[in-house]
């Protein structure tokens, strides 16, 4: 982590579990995405995903290595990161999106304990986060509006441990209406 210049936090970054790509390589949904993607997308845009874009992605996506010496080079010092949007899996049915979900939190978790100072993805790590930069310097982001699987931020804030009701509001809203000029109390919901 630099010293001599502000801290900064990529608040939007994600990663790529390949244990997720074998669990669902069987499924006729995860064979059909070519397909898809070739009707979506058409042939040009298809072509340049499978050839520029994804072999120049996958590396950043699943080497946290790489990930840390870009982060370097960018002058990033800590990345929150989720699950990367092609291992969504909408149609996945309840049984398989919990796997899903689990193998990709596992993921993501072993990339966090790994690099804790510099990944962050779970409330005690956050914690950690807090305790480097302060309450006063973190806010929530949610990627409305793709879907991060069953996301409760109020929850994951409430199951940072050793936070005060204070810090809660703070992280919850209050840390983002001062960053944002808004008044906290004309602006919340009743």
């Amino acid at each position: 982590m630099a010293t001599d210049r502000r801290l900064v936090v990529d608040l939007h970054c994600h990663a790529l579990s390949l244990d997720v790509e074998r669990l669902v390589a069987d499924r006729p949904e995860k064979k059909a995405e070519p397909q898809l993607q070739l009707r979506a997308q058409g042939e040009a845009s298809t072509v340049h995903n499978a050839t520029v874009m994804l072999p120049k992605a996958m590396p950043k996506l699943t080497d946290i290595e790489l990930r840390l010496r870009d982060m370097d080079a960018m002058g990033v010092d800590i990345q929150v990161v989720s699950p990367s949007p092609n291992q969504y899996y909408y149609w996945a049915d309840e049984e398989l999106a919990r796997e899903v979900v689990r193998v990709q939190n596992e993921h993501i978790a072993a990339l966090a304990g790994g690099h804790p100072r510099r990944v962050v993805h779970d409330p005690d790590v956050l914690r950690r986060l807090i305790e480097v930069v302060g309450a006063s310097q973190v806010v929530i982001g949610t990627d409305y509006p793709f879907d991060m699987g069953a996301y409760d931020v109020q929850a994951l804030v409430d199951a940072v441990p050793g936070l005060s009701d204070a810090e809660r509001a703070r992280i919850l809203g209050l840390n983002a209406a001062e960053l944002l000029g808004l008044n906290a109390v004309e602006t919340q919901r009743t």
